[in-house]
């Protein structure tokens, strides 16, 4: 699969962001003296958290998506090729329209 410069930038930027929070979250936990063996797991469990929706928005964001105007029938791709999405684009406008 490959991914469009686009993706790569959301996705860096949404570790950054992610990155930014655990540690904000650690450092706040390490003010009001929490153990390190408490404060690591948190900020991990944050880091994950966050990494997860914003990584999620990121590939939203830079995710092609086709629809059939008269069914509904909704397709999202990331990471393909101009070609392979025509290829879909003519798919979906030739499929059976059932509801």
């Amino acid at each position: 699969m490959r991914y469009s410069i686009r993706h790569h930038l959301l996705m860096a930027a949404a570790f950054l962001v992610s990155a930014a929070i655990a540690v904000w979250a650690g450092v706040g936990l390490d003010s009001y003296a929490v153990p390190a063996s408490l404060t690591f797991p948190v900020a991990t469990a944050v880091f994950a958290s966050v990494f997860g929706l914003t990584g999620d928005l990121a590939g939203r964001a830079s995710a092609v998506t086709h629809r059939c105007p008269e069914c509904g029938l909704t397709i999202h791709l990331t990471g393909t090729t101009r070609e392979e999405s025509q290829r879909l684009r003519e798919t979906i406008s030739r499929h059976p329209h059932r509801l």
